[in-house]
């Protein structure tokens, strides 16, 4: 019987453990074994520097010197067998991992919703301090409002005045821009924001006056740059864009006012049922009779987004009580409504659609209806109707010149 032959001894160049599946293979084991390596540890000091502090730039700094201690260790390989211990390797290579698992275990039920709960009772301290602050100096402004209009001696008058505008327009107006503010400030906190400051003004005394007298703000205004219809309660039936601007004579030259008897019955349809457009266009304003010769020009400000947009503003008013202003005489700021949204509307729908106020006695034949129209000349004139441009302008707004008519 022949013999078996010797089997072929290995070769030197390939040894038993270089199979052609585990060469292929072993790239790929490496790079895994590199990701683990560098980042194992940044992410266990990231997890340990998060249990203490939630500041981003404390944890960024840590982790940082941990990957780059982790590509030292990994590229040098002497330096990691000389930290490499002797005994309990198994217990020492496992802990990061349990360290890792634990710690992510106590932040997600433990230390986050603790920190959400300090956050959270930390806003509402400051907009509890921020709104004794805001009453201490508006309670001290109000005393000096008090004072000049009590006093009689023109140079004590003007420098009671003088005080008052100064606490308006300086402390005041610097808690105002000292307000608490969230930590990570985007469109929806950032309104809340506004919303919150705007409504603890509203809730003083003091404030509410400068805010209702001076700028004719109340707890009707949303502050969202759109008017609240007449009658509505819904704040999503605000749509027509709304703005404050100057408090404006009827006799400025861009200033234009209709003065409707809402008992006449033109062409066999009342005018409170006529198109704006219509009757803007077919009956003579009081003053600027050139409004229709404008027209075409002022026709092109009438698009969405427009910088210098044409505005309309409506009132039912006694003639003999008529301020000869858009506003009341002491305002310095009135709203006004987007034209191009309300041209096509009747005059009652539009006037409605604004939130335009009827006296009690609204059925009185001798209250007329009073439009205002309005063309700033220029951009800053107009300024969207939000909290956000209210507080940001409070100081300036209760300085300004109000309505200045000569008889």
């Amino acid at each position: 019987m022949n013999a078996l032959p010797n089997p072929i001894p290995p070769s030197p160049n390939h040894p038993p453990s270089s199979r052609p599946s585990e060469v292929r293979h072993k790239w790929y084991l490496e790079l895994l074994e590199t990701c683990r390596a560098l980042a194992g540890l940044p992410v266990l000091v990231s997890l340990i520097v998060e249990a203490f502090t939630p500041d981003t730039l404390i944890i960024g700094t840590y982790a940082a010197i941990a990957v780059a201690i982790a590509l030292i260790l990994r590229f040098f390989p002497k330096l990691r067998h000389m930290l490499k211990p002797h005994k309990g390797y198994a217990f020492w290579t496992a802990l990061p991992w349990f360290l890792s698992a634990a710690l992510t275990a106590i932040l997600i039920f433990k230390i986050l919703p603790d920190r959400a709960v300090n956050q959270s009772s930390l806003l509402a301290n400051k907009w509890l301090k921020w709104q004794r602050e805001l009453e201490e100096v508006a309670g001290q402004c109000s005393k000096d409002t008090e004072k000049a209009a009590q006093e009689k001696d023109t140079k004590k008058k003007d420098r009671d005045e003088k005080a008052r505008n100064e606490c308006w327009n300086g402390k005041l107006a610097a808690v105002i821009a000292g307000r608490p503010h969230p930590a990570q400030e985007g469109i929806a906190t950032g309104l809340a924001s506004d919303l919150m400051a705007g409504q603890l003004m509203l809730a003083d005394g003091d404030t509410r006056s400068v805010l209702g007298g001076l700028m004719s703000i109340d707890e009707k205004f949303l502050g969202s740059g759109r008017s609240q219809p007449r009658g509505e309660t819904d704040y999503k039936a605000a749509s027509v864009p709304e703005y404050l601007v100057p408090n404006l004579t009827d006799k400025s030259t861009d200033v234009w006012v209709w003065k409707l008897d809402r008992g006449r019955v033109p062409n066999q349809t009342p005018i409170m049922e006529r198109t704006l457009h219509d009757v803007l266009l077919s009956v003579a304003p009081e003053y600027n009779a050139d409004f229709k010769g404008n027209w075409d020009s002022l026709k092109d400000h009438m698009k969405p987004n427009d910088p210098r947009p044409i505005l309309v503003r409506f009132a039912l008013l006694d003639p003999q009580k008529y301020s000869k202003c858009l506003g009341r005489t002491a305002a310095t700021r009135v709203f006004m409504s987007n034209l191009g949204e309300l041209a096509q509307r009747t005059v009652d729908e539009a006037a409605r659609s604004t939130g335009s106020t009827v006296p009690e006695k609204s059925d009185d034949r001798a209250l007329m209806q009073y439009i205002w129209v309005y063309a700033p000349t220029e951009e800053n004139q107009a300024v969207p109707a939000t909290w956000s441009n209210v507080l940001a302008n409070f100081g300036a707004w209760t300085i300004a010149e109000p309505c200045q008519t000569t008889n």
